[in-house]
Order: structure tokens, then sequence, then C-alpha cells
């Protein structure tokens, strides 16, 4: 998230949007990073597949880092 906002800082929208994009589908957590890419799918900076695909990804990273297969691995820790 912190590489999408230095490259949005410097001007560089299309590649900020892709890495809020990298950061979504890797499961981060923050409120914050949807709202961007709704602007950024509103903008027209991402495509509406892309938009879609990336929130579905996300959730889909989320489920999996709750699963209980992956919480009994974690307490054999």
């Amino acid at each position: 998230m912190k590489l999408g906002n230095i490259d949005l800082n410097r001007g560089n929208v299309t590649t900020a949007m892709d890495s809020y994009r990298k950061a979504a589908i890797c499961g981060v957590k923050d409120p914050g990073l949807v709202q961007i890419l709704k602007r950024g799918f509103m903008d027209k900076y991402i495509t509406r597949d892309d938009y879609f695909s990336t929130l579905y990804r996300q959730h889909k990273a989320n489920a999996e880092m709750n699963s209980e297969s992956r919480k009994r691995a974690l307490h054999k820790w």
C-alpha cells in the first residue's frame, strides 16, 4: 500500500493503481484501500473487470487467512 502512496504522490497514477491492486489481492485489510480502488475505477484508471476481480481476489485471500485449517496449522506452531 505504501508503494501505491509513493507512486500517487509522484503523479504515477497507473503505477499506483497496480500497487494498490497487488496489495488488495494479497489480502490487505484497509478500508481506505477499497475506496482508492473504487475511485481508480470511477476515474477510469482501472477497468471494471480489474476492479471486480481485485475485490473478489481480496475477499478470497481474506477468507483463506481466516480458514479453520490455517488456524489449526498456526496452533501447532
